[in-house]
């Protein structure tokens, strides 16, 4: 499975629709992309997002009806991307991020 020129470092399944979400090692906006895939058909990706500066850390699912994706990365930004691989919504905090977690 191609995964671009970065190796994927995060993933999470959304397994409603049989798809998952890869963040990638990246620095300087090069490679730091969070990657929406289909299971029934590897290989190329349904989106690629390039909104984060340096890796992100962490991609997680929120929505149960629709693959919407939180992602979490050292350069300090949280997006929340769209399920056509737009930002809905994007925030800072004065410390980059290792990890994340949801409820349900």
């Amino acid at each position: 499975m191609k995964v671009g020129t970065n190796f994927a470092t995060t993933c999470d399944l959304f397994s409603q629709n049989d798809l998952f979400a890869t963040g990638h090692r990246g620095f300087n906006s090069s490679g730091s992309d969070v990657m929406l895939w289909s299971l029934k058909k590897l290989g190329e990706p349904i989106f690629t997002f390039t909104g984060h500066e340096f890796t992100p850390e962490t991609v997680r699912f929120l929505n149960h009806s629709k693959p919407i994706i939180a992602s979490a990365a050292k350069d300090s930004a949280i997006h929340i991307i769209s399920d056509s691989g737009s930002s809905i919504a994007s925030a800072t905090h004065e410390n980059g991020f290792a990890c994340m977690e949801t409820l349900s």
